[in-house]
C-alpha cells in the first residue's frame, strides 16, 4: 500500500489524493480537494507515515 497518488482535476482546478484507485473522501461521496499539489503531497506523506508504505 502506498499513501496514494496526487491527481489534478481540471474541472475545478483542484488536486485529489487517490488511494487504491479511489479518491480519498472527507465526507461520504465528497472527495477531499486540495488547492495545491504540495498540500495533497503533505497528506499523502502523513498517510504513509501513519499506515506505512507496503509496496
Amino acid at each position: 500500500m502506498s499513501g496514494g497518488t496526487v491527481v489534478f482535476e481540471p474541472r475545478d482546478g483542484m488536486y485529489r489524493l487517490v488511494v487504491n484507485g479511489t479518491p480519498l473522501e472527507g465526507e461520504p461521496g465528497q472527495p477531499l480537494r486540495f488547492e495545491t499539489a504540495a498540500e495533497a503531497e503533505r497528506v499523502r506523506d502523513s498517510r504513509e507515515q501513519l499506515f506505512g508504505s507496503r509496496r
